[in-house]
């Protein structure tokens, strides 16, 4: 209580509703480099959960949520009818929109101003044609570019599309960027599947000889796909091209052994989302192979001749699993997507999400998937 009243922007009538004070790990407290989760706060009411989040500034945000851990509003009281009240985006969080939706870009945001000629500032007005006294937050909020994240409390990207052309502006010529070697090769292999994937999705809806030949083409650009596509490429009528592309767009659920799936990350954080540490969920599971039907599926993907998982931590126990009951075995269901179809584009939580951007963004495997070490700073074996 005492800590509580030398918080200003908790009123004596808002304290005395307090019914519990506790301090937790939370999902909205966490490092974007180790995606570790931090400490927090937490002052309960009959209506709501205060997070009491401490900067290095020390200066204390309120993050208001619902009792189900819902986000309501940051440092201002939740609106009566219980719906989020978002903050208002600043000409920063357009900055940081721009430069945080995957670990490359972060990275490459941090070494940019020890190698160019222009700020981050400076690039992001360039790819969004400032003119005049028109500021990035105008164009921002005119264009409806931005979202609020409320898992992880910050502004993004609205769609992946602007995305995909927020990166190629990168990669053109005359933006006077030296770009990290990794994040450009990052770019052109995204760059390069998706126009696979555009070549393939054109070809199956609208098969003709124009459009199989340029299919045919793109995918010569890849060697790996060559493979992954060996009965397509080899075909010398129409109908059997049609028929050897047409099962790249299966989707669906799937149920594959876990010994088929591969990760996509070299390294992955010791704890899920919710702080929950991976060593505990495998130990639920040994004491309860039911508990297996609690996991959600995993995300997969069939690229270059293997099936890859996005979700690496959960790939990561259900393997551990097999290998502790020596189950070599073991079938677990997945969330099959295509490279081309209608599982590549989806919308999440309002935003239209890109699958083949997300899987490329989290493809850093040098392995070949095979195996993931521990990530909280320093590589360790996983």
């Amino acid at each position: 209580r005492e800590y509580l009243r030398g918080i200003p922007k908790l009123s004596k009538a808002l304290l005395d509703e307090v019914t519990k004070f506790t301090g937790e790990l939370h999902r909205t407290a966490r490092c974007t480099w180790t995606n570790s989760p931090r400490f927090h706060f937490v002052a309960t009411t009959a209506r709501f959960r205060i997070l009491l989040s401490q900067h290095s500034s020390r200066k204390c945000v309120l993050i208001y949520e619902d009792l189900e851990r819902n986000f309501l509003s940051i440092d201002d009281l939740p609106r009566d009818d219980g719906q989020p009240s978002y903050p208002a985006p600043r000409e920063q969080d357009v900055v940081a929109a721009f430069g945080g939706n995957c670990f490359h870009m972060r990275k490459m945001k941090n070494r940019l101003l020890q190698n160019s000629e222009l700020s981050f500032k400076e690039v992001v007005e360039k790819f969004l044609e400032c003119k005049g006294t028109q500021s990035i937050l105008d164009i921002a909020i005119e264009r409806s570019l931005l979202q609020f994240d409320a898992l992880r409390l910050i502004w993004k990207l609205r769609s992946d599309a602007d995305e995909r052309r927020w990166r190629q502006f990168l990669g053109s010529q005359g933006t006077k960027i030296t770009l990290d070697q990794e994040f450009t090769k990052a770019v052109e292999c995204d760059r390069l599947h998706d126009e696979i994937s555009r070549a393939v999705q054109e070809f199956l809806q609208q098969p003709s000889d124009v459009t199989w030949w340029t299919c045919y083409w793109k995918i010569r650009e890849c060697p790996r796909c060559c493979l992954d596509f060996a009965a397509f490429l080899q075909a010398t009528q129409l109908p059997e091209a049609l028929h050897a592309c047409g099962w790249h767009r299966w989707e669906g659920s799937w149920t594959l052994p876990i010994r088929q799936i591969f990760y996509t990350h070299d390294t992955i954080s010791r704890r899920f989302k919710d702080g929950r540490a991976l060593q505990t969920t495998l130990a639920e599971l040994l004491n309860d192979p039911r508990k297996l039907q609690d996991i959600p599926p995993m995300r997969v993907m069939f690229y270059h001749g293997k099936f890859h998982s996005i979700d690496n931590r959960r790939l990561w126990c259900l393997k551990q699993l097999a290998e502790h009951t020596n189950n070599a075995d073991l079938r677990v269901t997945v969330e099959l997507h295509a490279m081309a179809g209608a599982s590549r584009s989806q919308r999440v939580a309002g935003r239209d999400c890109d699958f083949l951007m997300k899987f490329f963004d989290a493809f850093s495997s040098r392995c070949e998937g095979t195996r993931v070490e521990w990530f909280n700073g320093s590589r360790s074996k996983a």
